[in-house]
């Protein structure tokens, strides 16, 4: 009798161990934007994880809340930006509430968070105008964004008082010829 009680235990364990494992969430595929454009149907309706940084504005609406995620070559760089290839990003619809943890909006003046995305990559969203988009389900800061200084170069300070200097010198000639002309001709 005690064996066929732990036999009982042993199957009931491996049914729970069994059930767990089929019912725990399949892992996020992490994709960047060139990705979803480039397969877009195969990401369709699929959970993903996409990693960028928030740009422009973050728009609190009735759905939820929307933000621009940037994931080029600019929003991994750090202080001092280098021409790097083109802007890319995709829109996500976050679930209201979750963008609190959004500090910063990246902008001339601002590098923005750096956050992770998990939701559902949604081709064309007939809830949303067909736009290509996430739908979050989740959201974190892996990076906090900062203000970045912009150096005034003492090239183009110079450069600029120099045709400072060139305009009014025209200025002024022009005005002296003029009055020169004038006078003549009384």
């Amino acid at each position: 009798m005690i064996v066929s009680l732990k036999k009982c235990r042993s199957i009931a364990y491996i049914m729970v161990v069994v059930v767990l494992l089929i019912c725990a969430p399949a892992p996020a595929l992490a994709v960047d934007s060139a990705e979803l454009v480039k397969h877009s149907k195969l990401y369709d309706g699929k959970t993903i994880t996409f990693t960028g940084e928030v740009i422009g504005s973050v728009m609190e609406r009735s759905e939820g809340v929307w933000a621009n995620v940037n994931d080029d070559a600019y929003s991994s760089q750090g202080q001092i930006l280098r021409l790097a290839g083109f802007n890319r990003g995709q829109s996500v619809l976050l679930p209201k509430g979750s963008a609190d943890v959004i500090k910063r909006a990246g902008d001339y003046d601002n590098r923005g968070d750096i956050i992770e995305v998990r939701g559902i990559f949604r081709e064309a969203c007939p809830d949303h105008g067909g736009d290509m988009m996430i739908l979050a389900t989740s959201v974190r800061v892996i990076k906090p964004g900062f203000t970045i200084t912009h150096a005034i170069s003492a090239r183009k300070i110079s450069l600029a008082f120099f045709w400072f200097v060139a305009a009014v010198t025209l200025a002024l000639l022009w005005r002296w010829r003029r009055t020169r002309v004038l006078s003549r001709r009384r």
